[in-house]
């Protein structure tokens, strides 16, 4: 028996695993603000710094969906993401309150310095929006804006959206006791050693 590959993968199996986490703007970390203020965040071990941007003066505009973008006034432009390590997003969770007189619905574009998506558009009702799953590699900046050109006069005074969260994964490291550890080494090295049996007579 071939012994080795099989405590390899198992040990592999120990010592990480995906998790499928939620990077939820409702959080109030988030809370309204002027004057362009980060706020990190930390979700299931991920700590993410998130930077606004916004008309007038820069900062968060929050109310229970989540972050407003394109609100009368000084609306939010776009947000930075940055995190301390390695996590693929996965879908975003929104909703395009402008819809309710405005038949063009509010696009956005998501950039890490590759286009992620592009004309990404929300509905009347909140709901999830899938994209092709990318990698924001640790400390990479990926940048989520609003873009207001769908259409001539759509301006950030005529648009309103709401980004409630991110759905994200990361992979994190699992402790293996020494023990266990020693203990597939060990097994994995005598899968390796096949004595031939002894021939009697």
């Amino acid at each position: 028996m071939k012994l080795l590959p099989i405590f390899a993968a198992i040990s592999l199996s120990l010592t990480s695993f995906a998790s499928a986490s939620t990077l939820d703007f409702r959080d109030s970390a988030f809370a309204s603000s002027f004057g362009g203020a980060d706020a990190a965040v930390t979700v299931d071990g991920v700590t993410f710094t998130v930077t606004p941007v916004a008309g007038g003066a820069d900062g968060f505009r929050q109310n229970a969906t989540g972050l407003r973008f394109g609100v009368p006034g000084n609306g939010m432009e776009y947000i930075s993401i940055v995190a301390s390590q390695d996590v693929t997003f996965e879908s975003v969770l929104g909703i395009d309150t402008s819809l309710a007189t405005h038949t063009t619905p509010m696009l956005f574009d998501g950039d890490d310095g590759t286009s992620r998506f592009t004309g990404l558009s929300f509905g009347t009702s909140l709901g999830s929006v899938d994209f092709t799953d990318f990698t924001l590699a640790a400390g990479d900046a990926f940048v989520f804006s609003a873009d207001f050109s769908a259409r001539p006069g759509f301006s950030s005074i005529f648009a309103s959206a709401g980004l409630q969260s991110f759905e994200f994964s990361s992979v994190a490291a699992v402790p293996l006791p020494a023990s266990a550890a020693f203990l597939f080494t060990a097994l994995g090295l005598l899968g390796l050693r096949r004595r031939p049996s002894a021939k009697l007579g």
